[in-house]
């Protein structure tokens, strides 16, 4: 079967929670031990013990605040996703576009490096372009059943699909890819996302890329963010595609420690649902993005033409992880601060809320000029 050819605008928001009927629960730092064991004894679980932070039934939770050790309680919401090398010579080749857009065929990628998780849906790990994919790893089981899970696949494949002579070549073939499927249940569920990205810092510095996103600011997410960049990982998440209903702020992507990336045409234009904000890095190929698709729900095991910030946001990342794996003295600051800067001025001279400071541009990143370490905030104007 030819793969199909179907324009997916990808990219996953935060919903009210339904029927998961539990809240995530931050016990206080003064009664951690008892409200720990109270919160055992009603039959919660702990999410992140670097948090402090459990999903209790909901039912339990006033009962956990009469006890006086509830820091913060918020529903457990869950994640929806929307549809709206240099030598690379896989079939779809001649489809990616953002190849030559981002300088990719202009530079030989490297071996094994930095690793980089996927937190999101999971990846079907039978297809052609993962089954035998070295440096490949599950940090937990992978489901693809759902209709909605074919997400991670896809934002996976962006990043790291194999030069194997089968479908597409990722961005980064190469590179030590993880994935945490956040959607044990077939629908993307917070509190996964946070174990997700507090399992990916506890294994050590990388890049974590998120293709979700939505207008409630959560601060226990935002808290795993954080969690992350102090512990010396680059998180990349996708701008958002409200570009056309008023670019609303747009969680985890407008938070300080976040590289957040806009999506591009191949006509190398703003992607007109890409959503503006001051808070946007740079931006990336996003329209017209071939991607694998998992068989169980594709027998072509491909689309042809995604649309979204969610894969601008993994050609950043894997291409982030390229550049780290060349220049490994570089902390996690210092690359964040490079990416942007190294950037190819697109839109309005400077700094714009489409582009950020500029497309993507690798060959520019693996010989810019070291910036100097930044542990404050990195969401700031670069220094000229």
């Amino acid at each position: 079967m030819a793969p199909r050819l179907l324009i997916v605008f990808a990219v996953a928001f935060l919903v009210a929670a339904g029927p998961a009927r539990a809240d995530l629960v931050q016990l206080d730092w003064a009664h951690l031990h008892r409200g720990a064991q109270l919160a055992r004894q009603a039959g919660g679980t702990e999410i992140a013990s670097e948090l402090r932070l459990w999903s209790v039934p909901s039912y339990a939770v006033a009962d956990l605040r009469r006890a006086g050790v509830v820091e913060l309680a918020r529903p457990d919401r869950l994640l929806t996703t929307e549809s709206v090398a240099a030598q690379a010579s896989d079939p779809l080749v001649p489809l990616e576009w953002w190849r030559s857009a981002i300088g990719a065929d202009r530079v030989d990628s490297p071996g094994p490096g930095k690793p980089v998780t996927v937190v999101d849906s999971g990846i079907d790990l039978t297809h052609p372009e993962f089954a035998n994919r070295p440096n490949t790893t599950a940090l937990n089981p992978q489901t693809t059943t759902e209709e909605d899970e074919d997400h991670g696949t896809e934002v996976s494949s962006v990043i790291g699909a194999p030069n194997n002579g089968v479908g597409l070549v990722g961005v980064y073939p190469n590179s030590v890819l993880r994935v945490w499927d956040a959607s044990p249940f077939g629908f993307l569920n917070e509190s996964e996302a946070i174990k997700g990205i507090i399992e990916a810092a506890r294994l050590g510095p990388g890049v974590i890329n998120l293709s979700f996103g939505g207008e409630d600011n959560d601060p226990l997410l935002q808290q795993a963010v954080d969690h992350a960049f102090r512990t010396g990982s680059l998180v990349v998440a996708a701008a958002g595609n409200d570009g056309l209903d008023g670019s609303p702020p747009n969680f985890p992507a407008v938070y300080p420690h976040v590289l957040t990336v806009g999506a591009t045409n191949s006509s190398g234009q703003v992607a007109a649902f890409s959503s503006l904000s001051s808070t946007v890095d740079l931006a990336a190929p996003g329209a017209d993005i071939p991607v694998a698709e998992p068989v169980a729900q594709d027998a072509s095991g491909y689309l042809l033409d995604a649309n979204g910030t969610s894969f601008a946001s993994p050609l950043v990342a894997g291409a982030a992880a390229w550049v780290w794996t060349v220049r490994p003295n570089l902390d996690n600051t210092q690359l964040f601060e490079l990416m942007r800067r190294s950037a190819t001025d697109i839109g309005a001279r400077g700094f714009d809320n489409a582009t950020g400071w500029g497309l993507l541009n690798i060959p520019a990143a693996l010989s810019f000029p070291t910036p100097r370490r930044d542990p404050q905030e990195p969401n700031e104007q670069p220094e000229e």
